[in-house]
């Protein structure tokens, strides 16, 4: 028989009717044979190896999730040109800072070991949060997050820059930690922003507070750390403290 099941409504009340089927009627893990069994809403039907489930108009539904608008950066990131383009100029920035600020003889040493940190530095944060987002999402996002650690590493270099020129045109050493800390700590932030919002499910508000906080304990902890690790006597000069800088009037 091609007929299997009828379903009825009386007016107030729903039915399954088994008509006499060769394997049966299963109502919410029940067997009915030849019956006329009353169903509500939600409940579950298995009709040889065919799951149904009942539902009305009136059947209550969770509210609706409103979707968060998607900042442009994000798909352009995502381009290919793009990704391969912050990748190599991250690179090229690394190196270029290395070969200015590393004074040895051992030239080409140095730049492998800069080209190296920043691969390793680019293709591990990546990977870690490729990882969550698989998990989380069920998309990995592996490009995106390869161009947003470029983007960081081609900053932090501009704002080492920034860091060193502050500190020597000011004679107040307060300016030039404030000027380090308060940069890196928007920088990282904007990274572990972005980071989230590829690789998890969070509300926008949430991501931001996450990556605020998590910027300010690191930040606080690297000034933590300096604090410890800073002797009664440097055999080094702090020249930036040490020499009159051009704005010291």
């Amino acid at each position: 028989n091609p007929q299997h099941v009828r379903l009825e409504f009386d007016g107030k009340q729903h039915f399954a009717v088994d008509l006499d089927s060769e394997n049966g009627l299963t109502v919410n893990n029940k067997p009915q044979y030849g019956a006329r069994v009353p169903v509500s809403p939600g409940s579950i039907l298995h009709i040889g190896q065919t799951e149904i489930r009942i539902y009305t108009p009136d059947y209550p539904v969770t509210d609706t999730i409103r979707l968060q608008k998607v900042n442009p950066i994000f798909p352009w990131l995502s381009r290919s040109i793009n990704v391969w383009a912050s990748f190599f100029l991250a690179l090229g920035v690394m190196l270029g800072w290395a070969y200015l600020q590393v004074w040895t003889e051992e030239v080409g040493l140095v730049l492998t070991a800069a080209a190296g940190s920043a691969v390793g530095t680019i293709i591990l944060w990546a990977a870690l949060w490729s990882v969550a987002g698989r998990l989380a999402k069920h998309k990995a996002h592996f490009k995106s997050h390869a161009a947003f650690m470029s983007v960081y590493l081609i900053f932090g270099v501009i704002t080492w820059y920034v860091e060193t020129y502050v500190d020597f045109l000011t004679n107040e050493n307060w300016i030039a930690y404030v000027t380090t800390y308060g940069i890196n700590f928007i920088l990282l932030a904007f990274l572990l922003y972005g980071s989230f919002t590829l690789s998890t499910l969070m509300t926008q508000h949430r991501k931001l507070v996450l990556s605020l906080c998590f910027s300010f304990g690191v930040g606080l902890g690297v000034f933590i750390l300096s604090l410890v690790s800073v002797k009664t006597f440097n055999q080094q000069p702090l020249y930036p403290g040490t020499l009159e800088p051009y704005l010291a009037q």
